[in-house]
């Protein structure tokens, strides 16, 4: 038996070569970070057929591979993450931000400082895109090649500016609230009109959404609330990482959640909206769906089953 030997601890390194046995592979332009290895058996006898031990990185999803041959092979996936922060044109961070990378479910929410992280990101092209409630959404396209984490930082504009009131006409008519009244004479869902949120104002909606019947609401840090069905249908649950367990958020069935028209929390399971992120001086009115069979047809997805929040905001 060979007896273990050494081989020296390398950072930073431009070309990283891999040795498996009878073969050598390079990967060029390849940062990595290597171990304290032991060359042993057969692999001795290959390092001193080349002049040099050899040198294997630790990633996070290497696996093994057969050659046609038969022989194995070492390979490895080069992950990233991907950072950065959401802010308004102000500069003023924004909390509780979602940033989905394209179509997929993976996503993440920015903290209390606007920041925001997305780890074990694959190498390729992304598009990143940024949502707020009350903002306009932003996407940008971000490279992920490996050799650093991205940089991605996000300025939203508010999505209803605020008029000038010498230009507002108090005899306009308000045609988004028309399907709101439309939907309200069916009678199918729950409604809170501006007179009823005015006559509570100060309350977050958190509380004034938890009177109405058929909601549930899940209180968190932080003054955070979370809204979803009391009747907990199956298959649709989202189970809450570890983080946002701590911050309150539990295993449910979350509502997916609109603002004039635009879907908040798409994806599948539905990730929780905090709905007082939202204050009821902001709206205009609010619908709620507890279920498909009350949901109407512009609203009706493939996960509305947990119930459908909807938000008109005030002109």
């Amino acid at each position: 038996m060979h007896a273990l030997r050494p081989v020296a601890v390398l950072n930073e390194l431009s070309t990283l070569t891999t040795i498996a046995i009878g073969q050598v592979t390079r990967h060029a332009s390849m940062r990595a970070s290597m171990l304290v290895l032991f060359a042993v058996s057969p692999f001795g006898m290959i390092a001193e057929q080349f002049g040099a031990w050899p040198l294997v990185t630790r990633q996070r999803n290497s696996h093994r591979a057969n050659e046609p041959d038969g022989e194995p092979r070492v390979t490895f996936t080069v992950r990233a993450a991907i950072s950065g922060s959401v802010r308004d044109v102000a500069g003023k961070p924004i909390a509780g931000a979602t940033l989905q990378i394209g179509k997929s479910n993976s996503s993440t929410r920015s903290d209390s400082a606007g920041r925001f992280r997305l780890f074990d990101v694959p190498m390729g092209r992304y598009e990143i895109t940024a949502r707020a409630a009350g903002y306009v959404p932003a996407s940008t396209s971000v490279l992920v090649n490996g050799e650093a984490d991205v940089v991605c930082d996000f300025a939203l504009t508010v999505s209803v500016p605020r008029l000038d009131s010498l230009v507002t006409r108090a005899d306009a008519i308000d045609f988004r609230m028309s399907e709101f009244e439309e939907h309200r004479v069916l009678g199918l869902g729950k409604f809170v009109t501006r007179l009823q949120l005015d006559a509570q104002r100060g309350q977050s909606m958190a509380t004034i959404l938890a009177k109405v019947n058929s909601v549930g609401i899940v209180r968190g840090m932080g003054n955070r609330g979370w809204i979803l069905s009391r009747r907990m249908p199956g298959g649709n649950l989202y189970i809450p990482e570890k983080t946002e367990r701590f911050q309150g958020m539990v295993k449910g069935c979350y509502a997916q959640v609109y603002l004039d028209s635009q879907l908040m929390n798409p994806g599948q399971p539905t990730e929780p909206f905090d709905v007082n992120t939202v204050s009821a001086d902001q709206l205009e009115g609010v619908e709620w769906y507890a279920g498909p069979s009350q949901t109407p047809a512009k609203y009706a997805r493939l996960n509305s089953a947990c119930g459908v929040y909807v938000m008109h905001t005030r002109r």
